[in-house]
């Protein structure tokens, strides 16, 4: 168990060393199920948790996601928490814990919604313009073996004379825990952000035909495997004290 453990802590190691990483930035999924009749409700306790003083008590920017395609076992909804480090996470976990509107959020998504599973990623880098108005995401769930090749395949394309229209953003982050995911294991998480799904369209049907895509295909086949694509929309956002816009490529 003890020489399992080190090649697991070796394994890990030497992966986040093969990459430029932005260890402080982190990153947390909730997936869950909701009934279209209680959709409503989930918004309403989201926002209202959001809107409280304990809830606005934290540096993180707090997303409230649609499942528009590809929810993982069922999801229809994920909330997601974007954190400047793990410890200010834990500061506010612990100032949440137990107060009257942590616990009336936990009763309402208790009787609202089915909890389908969750997930802690830290980014690597990034591309494109960072900006908030991009609220449909593609979330693109992979197993790499290769993590220097794929980062490297990815500055080539989007250095690329083809890619410097691109409207959107682009990350690459390391799932740190919640692995195991539908069709696999993931590794690492893709995702790409647009103001709407006809920006996406557009750039995809123009870009796709380009041999920089080309290029960037034939470099990732052997290097990662695709697990999942999810397709989201944002519903609900609060950005308390930082923003997509704050973080750091």
């Amino acid at each position: 168990m003890k020489n399992t453990s080190l090649i697991i802590a070796v394994f890990v190691v030497t992966l986040l060393t093969t990459i430029p990483l932005h260890a402080a930035q982190v990153w947390d999924l909730y997936h869950f199920k909701v009934k279209a009749e209680n959709v409503a409700q989930v918004v309403g306790a989201f926002n209202r948790l959001q809107d409280s003083d304990v809830g606005k008590n934290r540096m993180a920017s707090v997303h409230l996601q649609a499942s528009i395609f590809g929810g993982p076992n069922g999801t229809t909804h994920s909330i997601v928490a974007i954190y400047p480090s793990r410890a200010e996470f834990e500061r506010a976990s612990q100032s949440l814990a137990g107060t009257p509107e942590w616990r009336a959020f936990q009763r309402a998504m208790s009787k609202h919604t089915e909890a389908v599973g969750n997930s802690a990623m830290q980014t690597i880098t990034g591309w494109g313009t960072v900006s908030n108005s991009d609220v449909v995401w593609e979330a693109i769930r992979v197993n790499v073996t290769d993590p220097a090749g794929v980062v490297k395949a990815f500055d080539t394309m989007m250095g690329s004379n083809e890619a410097q229209a691109f409207p959107g953003q682009i990350w690459l982050s390391a799932v740190d825990y919640g692995n195991e995911s539908q069709g696999g294991v993931a590794t690492h998480v893709i995702t790409v952000g647009y103001e709407s799904m006809a920006e996406m369209e557009a750039w995809n049907d123009r870009f796709m035909q380009t041999k920089a895509w080309e290029k960037f295909q034939k470099s990732i086949q052997s290097r990662m495997t695709l697990i999942n694509r999810e397709l989201v929309r944002f519903v609900s956002v609060y950005d308390h004290q930082i923003s997509l816009e704050d973080l750091d490529q």
